[in-house]
């Protein structure tokens, strides 16, 4: 089912997210889920953690008694633990403005690749934007159908970046939501090119609705550099670096085509390599304040990345 969702802002601080049906143009306007604080039911912290050894491999056999969880410099009680294998939702966010069109092509077989090594319990939705943000395909586990649509994307129109992040990060909410008895990991696979030219919400309000959700931004910058090896669009490169960073994704500069199913590929063994981990606040207040959280491993050799922290209730 192909959609095509804008973003309006309403006065200085209120938005809403305009859905619109292709077949029928007088869809109503749907408001968006508040979206929840990086929680998992009502008093636990969910954390999704990828351990990897001195040589950057995945390491994926470890139990509970070698992580250790800090709060603020606190040290946490893990309540729950799952060794690597809980499904996955993620949406496959590509980059189709007109600056996109001699690398389209090579970015529809890395995307299509990606699909084809999920699991079968695991769920994507395909989502293009160029000046209009459109989710090509819905969550779903029809590989077929996700790489149709795909392959459908055609290079046009200026870039609304933070546009397209804001409406993936609220697609994916609202698909926790409806399963919240089911748990599952959620990220974004996001590709683009450029700086943000077109979109109506700002970066500051795009990194605030990441921080405050559980899902994991992976990103992949493409174009030109500089003498010093950055992406000549310097505020593209600092947006996917951000993004990825506070979610506890991960962020991808490749300098050639070639190297994208590379990268798609290190992406998904990246998901398909995390532990879920989840806790009780030893602290109780409820201030809506940032909580910093630190994951630790027993072996020295290990490193753990998870994302930095959450907001806590109000």
């Amino acid at each position: 089912m192909r959609r095509v969702l804008s973003v309006a802002i309403l006065g200085a601080v209120a938005t809403a997210v305009v859905i619109v049906h292709a077949r029928d143009a007088q869809s109503p306007v749907l408001a968006p889920r508040a979206s929840p604080a990086f929680r998992s039911g009502v008093d636990l912290i969910s954390l999704n953690v990828t351990v990897t050894d001195s040589t950057r491999r995945f390491v994926t056999n470890l139990d509970q008694k070698d992580f250790v969880v800090l709060e603020d410099g606190y040290p946490q009680a893990v309540t729950f633990f799952a060794q690597t294998g809980l499904p996955l939702n993620v949406a496959i966010v590509i980059d189709t403005s007109a600056s996109m069109e001699g690398a389209l092509t090579s970015a529809q077989e890395a995307a299509a690749g990606f699909v084809r090594r999920l699991g079968p319990e695991d769920r994507a939705a395909v989502i293009d934007f160029d000046s209009r943000v459109r989710v090509l395909q819905s969550f779903t586990a029809d590989q077929v159908a996700l790489e149709r649509a795909i392959r459908s994307t055609v290079a046009d129109g200026s870039t609304a970046l933070y546009n397209a992040v804001y409406i993936s990060l609220k697609e994916l909410d609202k698909l926790a939501y409806a399963v919240a008895d089911t748990p599952r990991r959620q990220a974004i696979v996001l590709l683009s090119d450029g700086d943000d030219t077109s979109s109506l919400m700002s970066f500051e309000d795009v990194l605030d609705l990441a921080n405050r959700s559980s899902t994991a931004i992976y990103s992949v910058g493409l174009g030109a550099r500089d003498a010093s090896g950055h992406l000549a669009k310097h505020d593209a490169e600092f947006a996917l670096r951000r993004l990825a960073n506070q979610s506890g994704g991960r962020v991808f500069f490749p300098t050639e085509m070639r190297q994208l199913p590379g990268i798609y590929s290190e992406i998904r063994d990246d998901l398909a390599s995390q532990y879920a981990l989840a806790y009780a606040s030893s602290n109780s207040r409820r201030d809506g304040s940032w909580r910093r959280v630190t994951v630790r491993m027993e072996q020295r050799n290990l490193a753990a990345r998870a994302k930095p922290g959450y907001f806590a209730s109000r």
